[in-house]
Parts: structure tokens; C-alpha cells; sequence
């Protein structure tokens, strides 16, 4: 029986993976749910049979201090419960840094690393199709009534950052081939994502998406790429002239501009963090808008935004100095190790994966995390690809 766990746990693994991701991007709550139930089987498992593996013991301490600011944050708000939920279920951290530690226990093979890759692409260019569909039905490119609809605004430009989390992964899987041809693909994958990230008029996601691709254009030297991604961002100001009422062109003229983030949310919100420190208000969107609307009862002159716009912030309202911290080091460590693991890796599809890692926690987290709260799905999503990458097998590479 030993053996046999040893055998078929990869494969676990992998379908894990593959079936949490799905509930995550769609989402299916279905898919979501077995993946992480197979995901506790597989690390059960694997501490029984002990098979040969790399378990990043650093990651997964970076791990466990964001488990233990979801319980902290949670313990010490008004309604624990509540909280809990929300960190747990809601916002999906607790639940994928749980599937991330289980998966961080079994490493598979590179032949999977490709699959997976492929699903990733499969995933983007479904998510596309989503919002090319929206965006038939809404006048979104080119403007029109329903942009002044917040609702529609919101519900269009929120699909943007899963650009900034994908599209990385599948150009360093083009990319590591060094072929003309795939080079070419990658080409227009980023002048085809370009558009479409742009036409959602979020600011913050262009810096993300620049700095995403760049580091896996400049990890590959691939000047090509590198240059058509340059000129699809020249010309953006030319496809703003298409019409003067669409986001691009809504975008652009609002420049540096940071929309009060200073003054009305990141003030009001430090201020909010200085009162408790060290404790927080617990998570979701609901207490931070709660919390929120008691300040501005005292200061008339203050919005009530649904965030504090900056991840380090949120995770500060939430739980705390230690919660910030603790977002602080998965970040960091997850960039780290993702970076000098590609530098040691040599098989192509692990590589890839490690490149992807890097990249999209860099654009997602790292910049447009600076300005504006990218969904906490992709958190969970990047955790458990990031345990995947860092756990790969010692044994196989078949």
C-alpha cells in the first residue's frame, strides 16, 4: 500500500490542483470543494507513505503565519464567526493556504508541470471568452449608456486581473521552448491580453500586467515579445480616439491621478489601524465598511469605499500589524523562492512554472496590490501553484 500511495499521489495532486483551480476561476463551488477535499487525501496520504519530495520548508512558514493572522484577526473581532467566514470561505485565503500547505507535501513529475501549464492556458483563454461575451452585450470598448452604470463598470473591470495571474504562465511556457514560432505566439498572446486588460480602464492593472510580462520577457530575453508589448501600449492612446466616452479614454485622461486614495481612504484607514493596532477588525468587506462608516460619522468629508485600495491596508484592518506582516512575508518569500528556483531549474516545464509564480505574484500582488485590492481568489490560486512549483519531485521526472 506504501508503494502504491508513492505511485499515485502525484496524480492526486494534480487533480487537486486542477479541480481547485477550476472552482476558483469560474467560480464553481462544486469543483472547488473537491479539490480541496482531495488535496486533504493527498496530504494524509503522503505523510503516511513519506514519499521523496522537496517540501519548502520556508514557504510553508510563510504559509502558516497567514493561517495564523486569519485566526488572530478572526478571534479578536467583534463577531468571530463572522470574520472566520470570511477569511475562510468568502475570500477563499483560508481555504487555499490550507490546499496549498497539503500539495506542498508531494511533489510531481515535469511531464505534469506541462499539463498543468496547458490548463492554465485553457483557463485564460476561457476567462477571455467571458469577457468578449460581456462585452458584446455591454458597449464596454467603445462606450456608451451603460458606462456610467457602475454596476456593469465594476462587473466588467473586475475580470481583469485573472490577465495579470494567467498570461504569465503561458508566455514563459511559449517562451523556454526558444523557438521563433512559439516566440511569435507569444507575441500576439500579449498584444491580444493587452487590449483586453485595457479596455477595462483599471489603472493599477496595467502597472501589474507591464510588470508582470517584463520579468517573464526579461527572464527569457525575448526582446520580441518585449517590444510588441511596448508598442500595444503606444498605441493605446490611439484606440482611446475611437470614441471619447470609453473606459481606455476615461482612463487615460484621469492620468496619476489617485482619485482621492490619499486623502479619503489611506489616511482615514491608517488612522483606523492606529486605533488597533495590533488586533484589527476582522475580515470582510462588510466589517471594513462598518468600521468605515463609524469614522465617517466623525469626519463628514470622508467616502466609504468597499476597501482600503491597498492589500498591505486590508490585511491591516483585518488583523493587525501581525496580519500585514504576515501578507508581507508570503509575498516576499513567494518572489524569493520562485526567483532562485528558476535560476537553479533546468527541466523547461518546471521552469515555466516557477517563472509564471514569480511574474504574477510581482503584477498582482506587488504593484496592483499597491493601489487596489486584486481578488482574494488569486491569492488562493497563486499559494497553491506556488507550493506545486517550490514541491517538485526528487524522485522522477517522468
Amino acid at each position: 500500500m506504501k508503494l502504491l500511495n508513492r505511485a499515485y499521489l502525484p496524480y492526486l495532486a494534480e487533480l487537486a490542483l486542477a479541480m481547485f483551480l477550476l472552482g476558483l476561476f469560474f467560480p464553481i463551488r462544486a469543483a472547488q470543494s473537491i479539490g480541496f477535499g482531495l488535496a486533504l487525501l493527498t496530504a494524509i496520504l503522503a505523510l503516511v507513505s513519506k514519499p521523496r519530495a522537496n517540501r519548502p520548508g520556508v514557504w510553508i512558514l510563510a504559509c502558516l503565519s497567514l493561517l495564523a493572522a486569519g485566526i488572530w484577526g478572526s478571534a479578536n473581532a467583534t463577531i468571530p464567526e463572522d470574520s472566520w467566514r470570511h477569511f475562510w470561505s468568502y475570500q477563499t485565503i483560508g481555504k487555499g493556504i490550507v490546499c496549498a500547505l497539503a500539495l506542498s507535501l508531494v511533489g510531481i513529475s515535469e511531464r505534469q508541470f506541462g499539463r498543468i501549464l496547458f490548463l492554465l492556458a485553457i483557463l485564460l483563454f476561457a476567462r477571455n471568452v467571458q469577457m468578449l461575451i460581456f462585452g458584446y452585450h455591454h458597449p464596454v470598448f467603445l462606450g456608451g449608456i451603460y458606462i456610467i452604470d457602475p454596476t456593469i463598470h465594476i462587473r466588467y473591470r473586475n475580470q481583469a486581473d485573472h490577465i495579470i495571474v494567467l498570461l504569465p504562465f503561458l508566455l514563459a511556457w511559449l517562451l523556454n521552448t526558444r523557438t521563433r514560432k512559439h516566440a511569435y505566439l507569444a507575441m500576439g498572446a500579449c498584444l491580444v491580453e493587452a487590449i483586453l486588460l485595457a479596455s477595462t480602464g483599471w489603472r493599477g492593472a496595467f502597472l501589474g500586467f507591464v510588470a508582470a510580462v517584463t520579468a517573464v520577457l526579461v527572464f527569457y530575453r525575448a526582446w520580441g515579445p518585449l517590444l510588441a508589448m511596448a508598442g500595444s501600449i503606444l498605441l493605446l492612446p490611439l484606440f482611446a480616439l475611437l470614441s471619447k466616452g470609453n473606459l481606455i479614454a476615461s482612463a487615460l485622461s484621469r492620468g496619476t491621478n489617485d482619485n482621492s486614495r490619499i486623502s479619503l481612504i489611506w489616511k482615514p484607514v491608517l488612522n483606523m489601524i492606529g486605533e488597533q493596532p495590533y488586533t484589527g477588525y476582522g475580515f470582510g468587506q462588510r466589517r471594513f465598511i462598518e468600521v468605515f462608516q463609524q469614522y465617517a460619522a466623525h469626519h463628514p468629508n470622508s467616502l466609504i469605499p468597499p476597501d482600503a485600495h491597498n492589500m498591505v491596508l486590508n490585511f491591516a484592518m483585518a488583523a493587525g500589524l501581525p496580519g500585514a506582516l504576515a501578507f508581507l512575508l508570503i509575498l516576499v518569500t513567494a518572489l524569493f523562492l520562485c526567483a532562485r528556483g528558476w535560476k537553479q531549474c533546468l527541466a523547461r516545464n518546471h521552469n515555466a512554472m516557477l517563472a509564471g509564480c514569480f511574474a504574477a505574484w510581482l503584477g498582482t500582488y506587488g504593484l496592483l496590490g499597491l493601489t487596489d485590492q486584486p481578488h482574494y481568489n488569486l491569492l488562493a490560486a497563486l499559494a497553491v501553484l506556488t507550493s506545486v512549483s517550490l514541491a517538485k519531485r526528487s524522485d522522477a521526472e517522468t
